[in-house]
């Protein structure tokens, strides 16, 4: 519950902080991304044995088979910061492989 509502909580803050500063020029969006490899994620304090399994069983929920690649996540960051999406406002840009397809709550 704590978890779902946080995540309600930042969707209303995007929106609102996206009307609030569009006056400014300042547009306001969020990038939501799903499991990503990288040094967070390998770093979790498991054995490796399980570190491995607990890698296979994410990624076998995801529908390309695999976790996003850092730059793929920076990609779309890349694309909210530039001129062509100067129209984008107050939006989630879900970079997720299709998970939250899938694994709806």
């Amino acid at each position: 519950a704590v978890y779902g509502a946080s995540k309600a909580a930042l969707r209303s803050l995007v929106q609102s902080l996206a009307l609030a500063l569009i006056g400014r020029g300042i547009r306001i969006n969020a990038v939501c991304p799903g499991p990503t490899d990288t040094r967070a994620f390998r770093r979790l304090r498991l054995p490796p044995e399980q570190l491995a399994a607990v890698h296979r069983t994410v990624e076998a929920r995801m529908p390309p088979g695999r976790l996003a690649h850092a730059d793929e996540v920076a990609q779309a960051v890349l694309f909210l910061a530039s001129d062509a999406a100067a129209f984008v406002v107050g939006e989630e840009l879900v970079v997720d492989g299709g998970l939250s397809l899938v694994c709806l709550p």
